[in-house]
């Protein structure tokens, strides 16, 4: 069975990379054709990469990266991975299961309060 999980880490970028950052997601605010040209002109010039951005590595990443997406939440920086793998299909440890349910149908509380005395040996 195929697992989609997903891993959420903190970015810290230093001052170029967060200004270049900071650059490149304002300029996503554009409308889509806008947009669109401003990358075709990019692409055609030679686009400016980040480099390698330290992380902090919380957790191991497990599978095989699908998505990933950088956000920016309160002046931080955070990088979130999709994964994708596989993982066996979950078996119930009991081989047989039975449950019954009698039900219980009581007019008043009186009722109620008279069947539980007389379950406990009272008769009042």
């Amino acid at each position: 069975m195929n697992c989609l999980q997903a891993y959420k880490y903190e970015l810290q970028p230093n001052g170029d990379q967060q200004r270049n950052t900071r650059r490149f997601v304002g300029s996503c605010r554009f409308v889509f054709n806008k947009a669109l040209a401003m990358q075709k002109a990019r692409y055609e010039q030679g686009e400016k990469k980040l480099g390698w951005i330290r992380y902090r590595n919380s957790r191991d990443i497990l599978g095989t990266a699908q998505n990933i997406t950088v956000s920016c939440n309160g002046g931080k920086w955070f990088v979130s991975i999709q994964t994708e793998r596989e993982i066996a299909e979950p078996v119930h440890p009991s081989a047989s299961i039975i449950g019954i349910d009698v039900g219980c149908s009581y007019e008043n509380n009186a009722d109620l309060v008279g069947a539980m005395r007389l379950s406990r040996g009272l008769l009042v």
